[in-house]
């Protein structure tokens, strides 16, 4: 079956794949694959610093757009004591460092993060000085898909995104009878006066805000005889494209790498490890269970030698997992969270702890799909998630 078609967030439905008789599923996915690609495409110090001091980026970046202490953007401080404000900032840093990486503007920034567009933009604006870098990398690549009509990635290959090429206004006289010359072997030019005509609109229209505004200058353009092809929304959005598709393609490149060098690893082919299907930053595949711990571990060594080959400039971390069932391992740490929110009570929506006898019951009704003895071992945690019953 198509692997990569199985959503992420159905962990049940994936748990129903399992490996075969004797083998075990061993995988590994990139940690924070896209933030490390933009680390090592924009050069930041301030970026790539977070990364060698083994802090959490998104701390980093809240702490520098928020003007507050690192710790205060943590889920936990550093005594170990649970910050809601702290996971509200980090998670906002995510938002931010996403919509800026996707080209996202004030106003939609300021729509996501229920913020005004004033506010918006000093976050962008504090964003950017805190992180030089990615403002130079922003702009270096829009001259780029200026200039080229594409962009390129940490390994060279290019995504062409030609709609960055066109005027942004393409102004043309209308039933003007055009003239050949032989001389010039081309069709006349326009005469001065209607070329400044033409250049006098071009330049009301660079200068105009609104659209309204913009429609006005248009109507009165078409009364001259001259029509306007209004480009501007594609160039915009091909400009908006170029930043991520570097982003994306530095990490598409990278898995592809991988691939290759885990298809070809001398140790990977002598333990018996197929590699089976790649899902965005994560790949996976089978093994001989006696042989899955060396597996894991050979699988993450590769994985970070890909990267290293063009993105070495930042430490880079795989997280490995050995299991019966795809996800299992995922789900079982779903399942264990959610009855300990219920038996210890939940402080961040403030309900109070009820019995465990109870909570399991709505565990179990909850993930109906799931073996209910596999879900009661998962929550008295006796669980070993290679236990995994057939759902």
């Amino acid at each position: 079956p198509n692997l990569q078609n199985i959503p992420s967030h159905a962990k049940d439905i994936r748990g129903i794949f399992k490996a075969t008789e004797g083998y075990s599923i061993c995988g590994s996915d990139y940690s924070a694959q896209e933030p490390r690609s933009t680390a090592t495409l924009s050069g930041d110090k301030n970026m790539i610093g977070a990364y060698e001091e083994g802090k959490d980026l998104y701390a980093v970046i809240a702490s520098k757009c928020y003007h507050n202490d690192y710790w205060d953007n943590l889920e936990f401080n550093e005594k170990g004591v649970y910050q809601p404000d702290g996971a509200d900032r980090r998670s906002k840093a995510k938002t931010i460092l996403l919509g800026i990486t996707y080209g996202m503007g004030s106003s939609t920034l300021a729509e996501r993060m229920s913020l005004s567009k004033e506010e918006a933009e000093k976050i962008i604006e504090d964003f950017y000085k805190g992180f030089p870098g990615v403002k130079k990398l922003t702009d270096d690549s829009q001259q780029m898909l200026r200039t080229k009509g594409y962009v390129t990635d940490m390994f060279g290959r290019r995504r062409h995104i030609p709609d960055a090429t066109l005027p942004r206004y393409d102004l043309k006289l209308v039933n003007k009878t055009s003239v050949f010359n032989p001389f010039l072997q081309s069709i006349s030019k326009l005469d001065s006066k209607t070329e400044q005509l033409i250049n006098s609109y071009r330049e009301e229209l660079e200068n105009a805000t609104w659209k309204k505004d913009k429609d006005l200058i248009i109507d009165r353009a078409k009364k001259d005889g001259i029509t306007v092809k209004d480009n501007s929304g594609f160039v915009s959005r091909a400009l908006r494209q170029c930043l991520n598709a570097r982003i994306q393609g530095t990490a598409a490149s990278m898995t592809k790498l991988a691939m290759i060098m885990v298809h070809n690893d001398k140790e990977l082919n002598d333990l018996g490890f197929k590699l089976l299907v790649t899902v965005h930053d994560e790949m996976f595949g089978e093994c001989p269970t006696e042989n899955s711990k060396r597996c894991g571990e050979r699988l993450c060594e590769v994985m970070i030698e890909a990267a290293k080959v063009r993105c070495g400039i930042v430490p880079w971390k795989c997280d490995p997992y050995i299991v019966k069932h795809w996800y299992a391992d995922i789900l079982s740490a779903v399942v264990l969270k959610d009855y300990n929110k219920l038996v210890n009570g939940d402080k961040e929506k403030g309900t109070e702890p009820i019995d465990s006898d109870v909570a399991m019951v709505k565990v179990k009704e909850k993930y109906s799909a799931v073996n209910p003895k596999y879900v009661e071992m998962m929550c008295n945690e006796k669980f070993d998630c290679n236990l995994y019953e057939d759902i």
